[in-house]
This record gives C-alpha cells, sequence and structure tokens, in this order.
C-alpha cells in the first residue's frame, strides 16, 4: 500500500525527469535570443531600417486602386490625428474619433474627437477645433442631436456644443461598465484590440454598437443629466425614477440603444472590430482573422425557452475561408527588415526573408462595411469592404444568398480574384475603418502609423527599438470616387426643412441621406414628423414600390420603424406591409406585428395564415417568434405549419417559440401512429423531443416512449430515444423511469446482444444507444470497445455515449483504460475524465499510484488538471505535476534553435495530430477551435513559434477560454461560442461543443487565457518543432 508522501516523492521524481530534457534545452539552445537580451545589438542603426512616412499629397501615389476608381484625400494631418472613426452630422461637419493613446498610452488620455468643417465647400475639410479631449482610448462616434455619442471604454459619452465655439461644453457619462472585467483598465489587462466600436445609426431607428469582448453588465448612469434626458423623452413616471435603468449584461453580445429613452439592450453581434448593416437590414461583423461575418437574425428579443438552444445566428460567410488570401503590395513591415538584417549578421537565427510577399492571410481584418451610397455603379451597392490594417489594404466581396435561404456567401469578382480593390506599397498606410459618406462615396479612416502591432506580441527586445507612437500625430480621412467623379458638397440638411420634406428623403438611393432624414424626424419626434410619416404611407406604393434599388427598400424598412417609435403606426398599414413583394419588408412587418398580438385579431389572423404560405427561411424565423406571442391554443397550429413547411432554421425557430407547449406541437406533428412524412423529420422530431422531456412529466414521455421505441428504421428509433434520453437526464431523471412497458429495455437487451456478435456492423446510433443501459453496465461495455481495435469503427459512438454518463464506476473503468489507449483515442479519453470531479480524481490516483504515467498526458489535460474549479484536485494536481515553466521567453529560448533546422513535414504532421490537431486545422486535418492557422502562419516562423510556446502572450478576444461551473460540479472550459438568457455554449477540443443551461450554471468566468495550454512543448526536442513548423510551411 503506498502512502501519499512516499509516492509523491516517487512521482515528483518522475516529474524532474519529464523536465529534465527541457532544463538542459534551457541551458544549451538560448544563444540567439540571448544576445538579443543582452547588450550585442545595441548599436543596430534602427533608423536605417525605418521607412519615412509619404506626406499626404503624395500619398495617392502609393495606391493602386481597382480601374475605375481614384483616392483623393477629405482630410489629413495637422487637421486630424491618430483617426479611427468618423460620423458627419446633418450640417456636413465630421466628428472624427482620434485615438492618439494608440497602444500603450492609454493612462494618459490623449484621446479626443476634432470636428471638422469644409469652409469653401470644396470637398476637403480645412478647418478643425478640438472638439472634446482627455479620454481614454476613444473607438467609436455618431451624431444625435447636435451633439455625439462617443464610445471611451468603460463608457458611452455624450457631448455637445451648445455656444457654437467649436467645443463641447456638454460631456456626460451616459452608460458605463463596458470591459468591467478588466477594471481598472490597465494596458496590459484591457486589449487596446478588442474595445466597443463601430456605432452605426440603425434602420430600427435605434443606435447601435459592436461590444468586441468589451463586455460587461453595462448600465444608465443615474445623474441629473440623464434623468432629464428621459423625463424629455416622457419615459419617467410623475414621480420620476432616478432615471435608473437595470444593467445589462452585454458579455458576448453587442448592444443598441434608444436614443430618445436611453433603454438599452442586448444584439446579436459577437465580432471584433468592425459592424455594419446592408440595406435590408442585415448585419455584418469582422475579426482579426475571419474577415467576414453575417448575423443573419436577432434572437435577443425572443420569448424566453430555457428547454431549447437556437443554433448561432453568426456565420463566417466568405467562400474563400475565415483567414483567406489577400494580395498586398507593401514591403514587410519595417521592423522585418531591421529583424532580417539580425539574421544576416548572425545576431539571431532564422531564415533570411527577401522583399515582401505578393500575397499573405487575412491577419488584421477590421471595419466591415457594407456600401450603400449612389456615386458607384448600381452593381456595387451592397458589397462588403473589409481593410486589412497589417497588410495595407482594402478588400472586397460580392454577395449571393446561400441555398438555405438564411445566410449569404462573400465572394471575390471575377477580376479581381488575385488582386485587392486597393493596396498601397506605403507600409503607414492603415486603414481601420470605414464611412458611408454623404457624397455617396466610400470614406476610408486612415489611422497612418508606422507600427500597428498589437504590444502583447511584439518580443520584447524588438519591442524596446520601436517607436511604437511615430506617426501618433498623422493620419488621413481617404474618398475612393470613380473616375470622373465630380466632387459634391457634403450635403447639408435645411433647419427649417419641413417633416415631410425629411420624410421624402427617406426613398433617397444614398444611404447617408436616408439614415440622416431618419435620425432627423425622430429627433424631432413630434406630431408633425407622425404626421408627414403617415401621409407618406398613404402613399406607400407610388412612392417606394415606384422607386429603384437600395432607397425604396430601405425607405420602407424606415418608416414603418419611425412610425412604431412615435406611436403612429397603424394596423392597417402593417397589414399591407406583410403582403410586401420584398420579404425583407415583410420580415420587418411581422417583428412589429408580433408587440401587437393577441390584441390585434386582424394581424393575429394574417401572421397565422402567413404560417401557411410564407416561402422566405428569414421571414419564417420572424414569423416564429411572432407566433410565440400568441396564447398556446393560437400558437401551436400555425407553428406546427412553419415545421412542415419550413427549412431547418425555421423548424428550430418554431420549436423555441413552442415555449412550454413542445409537447402539444409534437401532438399537432405526429397525430397517429404513423410516421410523419415532411423534410428533415427525424433531425426536427429529435430537437423537440429533447426539449418535451426537458419540462413534460413522466406520463408523457412515457407515451412518447412507447410510440417511438416501435418506429423503424431502428436507427431513427434510436436516434429519437437518445434526444429523448438527453432531455430527461438535463431535467434530473433517467429514461428507464418512463419506460412502463418494458418496451426500451427489449431494445436495449436486442441491442446488446447485436453489439456482442457484430460490433462493427451495429449503428453508431445504437451503440450510443447502450449508455442508457444501467451505469456500471453501460460504462463497462462501452469502456471496452475502446481497448479492443475490433471495435474502432465505433470508438467515436462510444465516446459520445461515455460522455452521457457519470459516477465513480464510469471514472474507475475510463481511467483504468487510459494506458492500453492509442495517442489520439487516449487524448479525447483524458479529454473526458478531466470534465468530471470523479475523473479527475480518479485520473490523479492512479498517477500517485503509478498506474498512470504523467508522460501519457498531454498538455490540455494537465492545464485543465491544474485549473480545475475544485479545491482538492487542483491543489493535489499542481503537487503531482508541478506547474509550467513560468519564464516563457527562456522557453523560447530553449527552442529557438528550431528556426534554424529544415525540419520533416511528415514527421511534424505526426507530430502535430498528437499533440494539436483537437484544436487545430491544417489542410483538411484536426478541428479548427483555436485561431485560423493561415492566419498565424502567414506571420513567419518566429511569430508562431512564439504562439506555440507562449500562448497567453497574445489571446485573441474570440479565442479566450470561459469556465462553466454547473451545479452537478462540473467545470466546462471552452471558448464562447454562443450566449444567450437560456444558455451558454462553449467550443472545445476535438470539436465538441457543451451547452449548459442558465439554470444549470452555478458560476461562469473568463478565465483570461488561451484556450491552449502553456507547457505543450513538454517532452518535444527543437528538432520536433522545427518539423511542426515544417508541416505547417511556415516560411
Amino acid at each position: 500500500m503506498n502512502s501519499w508522501p512516499m509516492a509523491r516523492f516517487r512521482n515528483q521524481f518522475a516529474r524532474a525527469n519529464w523536465e529534465a530534457s527541457l532544463c538542459g534545452r534551457l541551458l544549451g539552445f538560448g544563444a540567439g535570443l540571448a544576445l538579443m537580451s543582452t547588450g550585442l545589438v545595441a548599436d543596430e542603426p534602427l533608423l536605417g531600417a525605418r521607412v519615412p512616412p509619404t506626406e499626404p499629397d503624395q500619398a495617392v501615389a502609393t495606391m493602386v486602386v481597382r480601374p475605375g476608381f481614384r483616392a483623393e484625400l477629405v482630410a489629413a494631418e495637422p487637421l486630424v490625428a491618430s483617426p479611427v472613426a468618423v460620423a458627419v452630422d446633418e450640417q456636413g461637419r465630421a466628428f472624427v474619433v482620434e485615438m492618439r493613446d494608440y497602444s500603450e498610452r492609454r493612462p494618459e488620455r490623449l484621446g479626443r474627437i476634432r470636428r471638422l468643417t469644409d469652409t469653401d465647400q470644396d470637398g476637403r475639410y480645412d478647418h478643425a477645433t478640438e472638439f472634446l479631449t482627455g479620454l481614454p482610448w476613444p473607438t467609436a462616434v455618431v451624431c444625435w442631436n447636435g451633439g455625439v455619442f462617443i464610445g471611451a471604454t468603460p463608457d458611452i459619452i455624450y457631448a455637445k456644443d451648445t455656444n457654437g465655439d467649436g467645443l463641447a461644453d456638454v460631456r456626460e457619462v451616459v452608460f458605463t461598465g463596458f470591459a468591467e472585467d478588466y477594471a481598472p483598465f490597465e494596458t496590459n489587462r484591457l486589449n487596446v484590440q478588442a474595445l466597443m466600436n463601430s456605432f452605426q445609426w440603425g434602420l430600427d431607428a435605434r443606435l447601435h454598437g459592436a461590444t468586441s469582448m468589451s463586455g460587461g453588465r453595462v448600465r444608465l448612469v443615474d445623474s441629473e443629466f440623464t434623468h432629464s434626458w428621459r423625463k424629455t423623452a416622457g419615459v419617467l413616471e410623475a414621480n420620476g425614477d432616478g432615471g435608473k435603468l437595470g444593467p445589462v449584461d452585454l458579455r458576448g453580445r453587442d448592444f443598441s440603444w434608444d436614443p430618445r429613452t436611453l433603454e438599452l439592450r442586448a444584439e446579436a453581434g459577437g465580432g471584433q472590430h468592425g459592424m455594419s448593416f446592408d440595406s435590408s437590414g442585415r448585419k455584418f461583423v469582422c475579426s482579426n482573422s475571419d474577415h467576414l461575418q453575417l448575423v443573419a437574425f436577432d434572437d435577443t428579443e425572443v420569448l424566453a425557452n430555457r428547454f431549447h438552444e437556437l443554433p448561432s445566428s453568426r456565420r463566417s460567410i466568405a467562400a474563400d475561408g475565415a483567414a483567406a488570401e489577400v494580395f498586398r503590395r507593401s514591403p514587410d513591415e519595417p521592423w522585418r527588415v531591421v529583424r532580417t538584417r539580425w539574421r544576416v549578421t548572425g545576431v539571431t537565427p532564422g531564415m533570411i526573408e527577401g522583399g515582401g510577399r505578393a500575397s499573405g492571410y487575412f491577419t488584421g481584418a477590421t471595419g466591415v462595411t457594407i456600401y450603400r451610397g449612389d456615386a458607384y455603379a448600381p452593381e456595387l451597392e451592397g458589397d462588403a469592404f473589409i481593410a486589412d490594417c497589417g497588410s495595407n489594404l482594402i478588400h472586397r466581396k460580392r454577395l449571393r444568398s446561400a441555398s438555405d435561404g438564411v445566410f449569404l456567401i462573400g465572394e471575390r469578382v471575377s477580376d479581381e480574384q488575385r488582386s485587392e480593390f486597393l493596396a498601397s506599397t506605403d507600409n503607414w498606410f492603415r486603414p481601420v475603418q470605414f464611412y458611408n459618406a454623404p457624397d455617396g462615396c466610400l470614406w476610408v479612416v486612415d489611422m497612418y502609423r508606422e507600427v500597428i502591432e498589437h504590444p502583447w506580441s511584439l518580443p520584447a527586445p524588438l519591442k524596446a527599438r520601436l517607436d511604437l507612437d511615430s506617426g501618433r500625430d498623422r493620419g488621413r480621412i481617404w474618398r475612393i470616387a470613380p473616375v470622373g467623379f465630380d466632387v459634391r458638397t457634403v450635403q447639408r440638411f435645411n433647419p427649417d426643412a419641413s417633416p415631410s420634406a425629411l420624410v421624402m428623403e427617406l426613398a433617397s438611393p444614398n444611404g447617408w441621406v436616408r439614415d440622416t432624414a431618419a435620425r432627423l424626424i425622430y429627433e424631432h419626434g413630434d406630431s408633425n414628423s407622425v404626421t408627414a410619416l403617415q401621409a407618406q404611407a398613404g402613399e406607400w406604393s407610388r412612392a417606394f414600390l415606384g422607386a429603384k434599388g437600395a432607397g425604396a427598400l430601405a425607405g420602407r424598412i424606415q418608416l414603418l420603424y419611425l412610425l412604431s417609435r412615435l406611436g403612429g403606426l397603424e394596423d392597417g398599414l402593417l397589414g399591407i406591409a406583410l403582403g410586401d413583394p420584398d420579404p425583407a419588408v415583410r420580415r420587418t412587418a411581422v417583428k412589429l406585428a408580433a408587440g401587437r398580438v393577441p390584441s390585434s385579431k386582424a394581424l393575429t389572423g394574417e401572421l397565422q395564415r402567413m404560417a401557411s404560405s410564407e416561402t422566405n427561411a428569414l421571414v419564417g424565423i420572424e414569423l416564429a417568434w411572432a407566433l410565440a406571442e400568441l396564447p398556446p391554443q393560437q400558437r401551436v397550429q400555425p407553428l406546427a405549419e412553419l415545421v412542415r413547411r419550413g427549412s431547418p432554421w425555421v423548424q428550430s425557430a418554431a420549436i423555441h417559440a413552442a415555449g412550454d407547449q413542445t409537447w402539444e406541437l409534437w401532438s399537432q406533428l405526429v397525430p397517429s401512429t404513423n410516421e410523419p412524412t415532411f423534410s428533415n423529420s427525424i433531425p426536427v422530431l429529435s430537437e423537440l423531443l429533447e426539449t418535451v422531456a426537458r419540462h413534460a412529466d413522466t406520463n408523457v414521455i412515457s407515451k412518447v416512449l412507447s410510440r417511438v421505441v416501435r418506429w423503424e428504421p431502428e436507427e431513427s428509433a434510436a436516434e429519437l430515444i437518445l434526444s429523448l434520453a438527453e432531455g430527461f437526464r438535463r431535467a434530473g431523471g433517467h429514461l428507464s423511469q418512463c419506460d412502463r412497458e418494458g418496451d426500451l429495455g427489449t431494445m436495449l437487451n436486442s441491442v446488446r446482444r447485436e453489439f456482442s456478435a457484430t460490433p462493427a456492423g451495429v449503428s453508431p446510433e445504437k451503440v450510443k444507444l447502450l449508455s442508457l443501459l444501467p451505469k456500471p453496465q453501460a460504462a463497462e461495455l462501452l469502456v471496452g470497445t475502446l481497448t479492443n481495435s475490433d471495435f474502432a469503427a465505433v470508438h467515436k459512438a462510444s465516446l459520445e455515449a461515455l460522455s452521457r454518463l457519470s459516477g465513480e464506476d464510469w471514472a474507475r473503468l475510463l481511467a483504468g483504460a487510459v494506458t492500453a489507449l492509442p495517442g489520439e483515442l487516449r487524448t479525447r479519453v483524458l479529454a473526458l475524465l478531466v470534465t468530471r470531479p470523479e475523473g479527475a480524481r480518479e485520473l490523479l490516483r492512479r498517477i500517485l499510484a503509478n498506474e498512470v504515467s504523467i508522460d501519457m498526458l498531454d498538455a490540455t489535460t494537465v492545464a485543465a488538471l491544474r485549473n480545475s474549479s475544485a479545491e482538492e484536485v487542483r491543489n493535489r494536481a499542481r503537487d503531482l505535476l508541478g506547474d509550467p515553466p513560468s519564464n516563457r521567453p527562456a522557453v523560447i529560448e530553449a527552442y529557438v534553435s528550431a528556426l534554424r533546422l529544415p525540419g520533416n513535414s511528415e514527421l511534424g504532421g505526426a507530430v502535430f495530430r498528437e499533440r494539436c490537431a483537437t484544436c487545430h486545422a491544417w489542410r483538411g486535418e484536426g478541428v479548427a477551435l483555436g485561431p485560423d492557422l493561415a492566419s498565424v502562419v502567414a506571420n513567419g516562423r518566429e511569430k508562431l513559434l512564439v504562439a506555440i510556446l507562449d500562448p497567453n502572450r497574445e489571446v485573441a478576444p474570440n479565442f479566450a477560454a470561459w469556465t462553466a461551473e454547473t451545479a452537478s460540479g462540473e467545470a466546462i472550459t471552452g471558448i464562447m461560442a454562443r450566449k444567450t438568457s437560456e444558455s451558454v455554449t462553449l467550443r472545445q477540443a476535438n470539436g465538441l461543443e457543451a451547452t449548459i443551461g442558465s439554470d444549470e450554471i452555478r458560476a461562469l468566468r473568463p478565465t483570461g487565457r488561451s484556450m491552449m495550454p502553456e507547457g505543450l512543448e513538454a517532452g518535444l526536442t527543437p528538432e520536433q518543432v522545427a518539423d511542426i513548423l515544417a508541416f505547417l510551411g511556415a516560411r
């Protein structure tokens, strides 16, 4: 019998041997970076390696623009410096956000808002005032009521000049709480590239913003200013409420607010820097290495159904992939040139790069914007423009509908297959944002800096020799105009324009004109505005259906929303809009009608009839949300119609909308013993049955079970039974409790006999059924398949079945199989074990007893044990396994020799499959959990090496890990894939997703770290690391 102290000594000895080679490498292979860390490169003539800036009037010559277009200046230094966003008001004044404190000078509050005017009306701004100063890392601006809302994390500020001197004399914090998890906002904790951004006027007469990864519990500030504001809007009761509104959880969500009432709400989203709407109201976002994503529908206002989880409404839609190939014309960045010189002189190792590359991949995608102007050819309306500030270019995609009717596909146009819409040879050109401008052109916000690299990603010796402030006093705003374009004076709205005149502008083909007119109408918000809108509505057919293009569509949508916001939308007009030929208008009308049912019998009847006739998937989804507002007896039948006739997306929405009426919906869809014949019936009924079982009583579940257990083929029956079992498990029960007639037991015994006789011939669905056997029996049978190669065909199904089990016997059997499993299968079993406290305890016990070798643990498993939410597991793991070397720079030094080695791609593939493929995909192998490797590889071997060895140096916001602790004691860690009021979905290794109901979550917290664990290098030689680099093709 082993005592704990003696076993601990033996394992510490084993651990010492395990790390011995690493320590040796720390001493033997760090020469290159060690030279850098000493003063041996102190005399390197860095200035000689730097590329000087190009003056504004000469910079246009550095740009290669698509034929038929030209770039011209709208503004430049000294009028603007470090611009990151712009908004133009109705008087033609441009409010420019200047992030002069980028990237590490936030505490100095150098950010400001410049107000620009064009005094000679030549299309180029020539006068500026410092409208507002003293802002920390400002990132966004939008106009409202003569002033502007400004985003400067953690606040949204309202500022206004009331005396005409060009300076803001009103400065009030309206909302606060963004990025609250990173307070007090030191620059080494708050990510400068993950702040709120992209304030936009929406077609719904609300102001929208992208949260990025700076979410928090955001609240309206309780102040005299906000109290007065809301009182003016008429939203306070007679005794007042002090301006108080409850905080809104924006973690993982975007946001919008009503500028009249200051009512804040969460919105679907989830990108990084960039957000835009098209002329039908569809929302687009982007992230550094995922350049074009569509948020197909908004699920934040849906009836809460904690028993059903909707699929994510956000998807990457670029046909050429998230981190698509781009074609830059600029040379390597100056710091790369310096590094090359160091290599040539032998100061630091690595392959010598020559000049720039003709192509690369998206690594700094930002500012996605849908063109909504009227200066370009009509076919460009609706095109997506995305900047890559690191590659000094502007990329374009044309959008078309996907086959599912919900999402779009973005593709390069035929003559831009190997080129970009605009690419500059100037490394200082840093496009970070766009603006659909008053002149109908797209404006480009050019931050114009020498270095725009994230400071956390720069190696310390190199960072110390770079001037990260270089260019802080420079910046440009460019107009991309068609050749021959006659520069227009920036349109100004007549301050005395009548409401009728403003309403007529809603049909303009120019998106800025439409949006500004809509904003002014909403600002006035008086009875005259309502009358004018209603009059225009009366001319609906002539004024809008007769108009052409995006103006006609957006105008109809904006008119509906404005009337609704101002209390003048009549049921008769909504009824007309429900029959509009454009699905985007019908979708808007359905959304607005949802707030009027069931009190409006006419609208209720129309929505119910639409369920039997609507063919557009997005309208069908919105229709499901609207039907959810009806009483149970009125909603179930039309929802059943949506299920029978709709696409999978509409079917899922209908299930969600059924709420607590899912059993009644099942009865509508399966009224007899005959199986349903509608499209996609088994998958959708499986989804429905899981929802039924999560809240129905055992009598109902027993009735369903007795029917589905007899269905043919048996694989379909198995799929339905598993869904029923999973739902009942999540409700705290076991399906055997509902097997009153013994049919399930008979079926399980039959499957067990079949499995024992011919395991390879049993379908995966039937293998998973074995998890419903009594726990010890199920675990023993399923674990037995893992250790027998004859069962290889069902290993995946066996693992999935085992993931449905738990308990001490399960842990004992699964941990006992670890030593007999091959590498990839063992990794997956270990990942499953550490999700349960009993599994982690049993694994550590076996390590302590020398039954499982520490060498068998992959880095992800070790990290999970060290960081377990269970204190007993965490302490024992750290005692047994120690902590990874905390000096990551020293680890990098130990492996820097890998950069000089040629590497063997075939051997590297084997290492990749063993250690990396559970979280990374490359050339058809592995699982895409982490960042797209194409974008990482494109940055070169050195940065890739740092990313492998020091994964927490720079954690991309979209790939930071979260941990959910459940009421049953599980600790589930993963990347936040989706968060709603009903559930959280975490994406994990091996392509798994864990969806946890809100009622099951005891605590949900960000880890602040990457999913990729430190210590991945343990047991690898520099030669093996070189093999990985070769396999990934890093240069």
